[in-house]
């Protein structure tokens, strides 16, 4: 009985466990473009959605600004803020990531010391739109493939600045590809071509997909990237540029530019600030218009510029379509597929609307699928990936394998600094994830050397780029030194290496473990399949074996950074951000007290208003001087203030106005309780009126009477007094009305004591019952019997509750 309420209790704390989790984590997905932000969320009961931001958008401009105030705007106020400093705007996050030498002059001046501060603090509001920033969280990221292992190191160190827990980065290809199969589940498997023309760059994707679904088999849902190439010179800042260059030179041709030329304005940052923005509107209407005007009012010396724009024009001028036919070419060679093969092609990304880009795949290729959505199927796709490692998740069956896109080799040195082993771990266009072993036999201390490159023919059909005669695209390094063992008894020892491959390219450390024998049966072997190091298990007694973990320096082929130099980037940033909070609450006390000064201001000078009623013209125009010397002391700030400071002017207006408002309010409460004594009086002349009393009704009548006298002469007396003289609440208080409507409320009731009426007609209004709940049991209600206006005062209480 004991062990069965052991289970029970455990089980009960399993399930509560399990349920807080659920509702302490967060499942999103962050497509952060180097235009628009978009953020997808696990939702319960609603699958996969996008989020809105507080503009209720499904987007937000990827837009970072820091004006001189100290303040960090972001999305549309940050667009507003670009043109005015534009040297103090952050637009393309990912140039923090890879060029990030450029960007020092701002990083340096914000008090970042790594590029990866910068794109955290953009994943910092993409979790506001989630609003995910007090739970763990388990983020899919979209990068672009073209991605080198040191940038897919530093999205992930991103990451850890912005407190995200976990991390999964899915190529953008990828990421529409799942959103794809779980939306169409094709029945036949397909060879599918993605295409991404975004701003940064142009990708190609072939993908191979499945859906199996049987009576006796689960759905599942099969996933297979074929290749991957890329163009970075073909994304949409660069047609913008271009598109640009030439508004100006057309403006120059046609005399607007005056005495400057189009380098100079184009030099200037304001200018091309604005000419990009205009640029890239320019380009989003003429993918659906034919014609359109380019407009840019003052552009330099009160000049405007006016130009003329038809999409015939400038197509050519946009986008090259050899350079189109060569990124397709690329991907289906590196598939080793034909175009005959490919079953359906899907463009994506903001620039793909372009008809000139479509016309062209249609006509190499053939008719293109726009079945999904261009700006959102890569944050679906994202969401639902970071979903697959949650253990709180229930989500469909889904096998996704990616395409390695650069080689990594492995050497072996021993200690003499002598090439014992060199072999490729992991070549272009494997499969990960994945899992190579091996064995050696080194007979000292050794190192492992692990680097990462692109040769010249694969750079050239990866990124559709030339190097140099014999060059390579070197990508990283990460080196291991192991020291020897020497715990075993037997003259021969083996070392087993495995390394494993993650989906997002990354390789785990060496799993490493030594094999003592007494003969050399063993032969050094690469790539060991699974069932050889199931033998050598098998042969040696676990007593003869030893496994070792090992730690690398900071390689970049692996996601891991040094504790200490995190918590200086968090620090950082947590500084930077309070800053900012600081900044934000002087900015709302200042707005607060601005607010302040135009309503009491308003309300003081507004004919009719109470306020203006109740003050005397003496007392209101010190008021108003008072407002004015503190609007003209707050606009004349020119340095931030203390808050306290802030606090005690916003009480100093309290101290003027609070005198008014307590005027008013008794005002108020005064006029209740005569309109309730008013009531009240009614009311007993209503019982005096329907008879059948058993007492007298003298005491009653001299008392309404009384009561009636009084009320008149203390009214008349009240209202002539002026509405700004304290002594007119002497006059007439709330608490003298209450006492002559409990005192006429008594007399009613004794009226009734001696015995039970059933009903008394009476006409007109009641006393209010909220006010005075004694009288709620005597109250006239209407009477079924009669459609007229005639009440009746229902008294099925007992005497005593009277």
């Amino acid at each position: 009985m004991t062990t069965r309420k052991t289970c029970i209790f455990a089980a009960l704390l399993f399930v509560l466990f399990s349920c807080c989790t659920l509702v302490q984590s967060s499942i999103i997905g962050i497509d952060l473009g180097s235009d628009y932000l978009k953020v997808g969320r696990v939702q319960s009961n609603r699958g996969v959605q996008v989020v809105h931001n507080e503009q209720s958008k499904r987007k937000t401009p990827s837009v970072l600004a820091f004006p001189p105030d100290g303040s960090v705007l972001f999305g549309d106020l940050a667009i507003a803020s670009a043109s005015k400093f534009p040297n103090r705007t952050a637009i393309h996050p990912l140039d923090y990531l890879t060029r990030y030498e450029e960007h020092g002059s701002l990083l340096k001046e914000q008090g970042f010391s790594h590029g990866a501060q910068m794109y955290a603090l953009f994943l910092k509001q993409a979790l506001q739109i989630a609003n995910a920033t007090q739970h763990s969280v388990a983020a899919g990221l979209v990068i672009p493939p073209w991605l080198n292992t040191e940038q897919r190191q530093n999205v992930l160190f991103a990451c850890e600045i912005a407190d995200i827990s976990s991390a999964a980065l899915i190529h953008s290809n990828t990421a529409c590809a799942i959103k794809y199969l779980l939306d169409w589940r094709p029945e036949q498997p397909q060879v599918i071509l993605f295409i991404d023309i975004g701003v940064e760059s142009a990708s190609a994707t072939i993908v191979s997909v499945a859906y199996q679904s049987k009576q006796l088999v689960p759905q599942s849902y099969h996933l297979q990237v074929k290749s991957h190439s890329w163009d970075k010179t073909l994304g949409g800042k660069y047609i913008d540029k271009r598109l640009a260059e030439w508004i100006l030179q057309k403006a120059a041709a046609q005399g607007q530019l005056g005495a400057h030329s189009p380098l100079s304005i184009m030099n200037r940052a304001k200018c091309q600030t604005r000419l990009l923005q205009e640029a890239k509107r320019i380009k989003e209407i003429l993918s659906i218009n034919q014609e359109t005007v380019a407009s840019l009012e003052n552009m330099v010396d009160s000049m405007d510029i006016q130009v003329p724009i038809y999409r015939q024009e400038v197509e050519s001028l946009l986008v090259d379509p050899e350079s189109i036919y060569r990124l397709v070419n690329h991907s289906l060679t590196l598939a080793n597929l034909q175009k005959e093969q490919v079953d359906v092609i899907v463009p994506f990304g903001g620039t793909s609307r372009i008809p000139l880009i479509q016309q062209l795949l249609k006509q190499s290729l053939k008719e293109v699928n726009k079945s999904i959505h261009a700006d959102e199927a890569a944050v679906y796709g994202a969401t639902f990936f970071a979903a697959l490692s949650s253990p709180n998740i229930r989500s469909r069956a889904l096998d996704v394998k990616e395409w390695q896109t650069f080689d990594i080799w492995i050497q072996v040195f021993d200690s003499n600094s002598s090439l014992i082993w060199n072999a490729p771990l992991v070549c272009i266009g494997e499969a990960i994830p994945t899992r190579k072993e091996f064995i050696l036999h080194p007979k000292n201390d050794f190192d492992i050397h692990l680097y990462a490159f692109r040769n010249e023919s694969m750079v050239y059909l990866l990124e559709n780029t030339q190097l140099s005669s014999n060059g390579s695209s070197w990508l990283g390094n990460a080196t291991f030194h192991v020291n020897f063992t020497d715990s075993c008894e037997y003259s021969i020892s083996y070392v087993r290496m495995a390394f494993g491959v993650n989906i997002q390219g990354f390789i785990s450390p060496p799993e490493l473990e030594w094999i003592c024998t007494e003969s050399n049966n063993l032969t050094e072997t690469f790539n060991l399949p699974s069932n050889s190091s199931v033998i050598v298990s098998q042969q040696v007694e676990p007593e003869r074996r030893q496994s070792k973990d090992i730690a690398s320096k900071d390689g970049v082929l692996f996601p891991f950074r040094n504790r200490s130099t995190l918590e200086q980037y968090k620090l950082e940033l947590q500084q930077r951000q309070k800053k900012d909070a600081m900044v934000r609450r002087y900015s709302d006390m200042c707005n607060e007290l601005e607010s302040r000064i135009l309503l009491y201001r308003q309300q003081l000078t507004e004919q009719g208003h109470e306020w203006n009623v109740y003050t005397c013209e003496k007392e209101r125009q010190k008021i108003l001087q008072n407002l004015e010397q503190l609007e003209h002391w707050l606009y004349s700030q020119t340095s931030h203030l203390e808050t306290s400071l802030i606090q005690q002017k916003q009480q100093q207006i309290l101290d003027w106005i609070r005198p008014i408002q307590e005027r008013v309010e008794t005002y108020h409460k005064i006029q209740n309780a005569v309109e309730q004594l008013n009531s009240t009086l009614i009311f007993a002349k209503q019982v005096l009126q329907a008879g059948n009393h058993s007492k007298s009704v003298e005491l009653l009548q001299s008392e309404v009477n009384r009561w009636e006298i009084w009320l008149n002469n203390k009214w008349n007396e009240y209202i002539q007094k002026a509405p700004c003289e304290n002594s007119r609440a002497k006059v007439l208080s709330i608490n003298q009305c209450d006492t002559a409507t409990q005192t006429i409320l008594n007399r009613i009731s004794e009226l009734y004591k001696a015995t039970k009426p059933t009903s008394i007609a009476i006409h007109g209004d009641s006393p209010d019952n909220d006010t005075h709940p004694e009288i709620q049991t005597i109250w006239p209600v209407q009477s079924e019997d009669d459609n007229s206006t005639q009440q009746t005062i229902a008294m099925e209480t007992n005497h005593d509750e009277l």
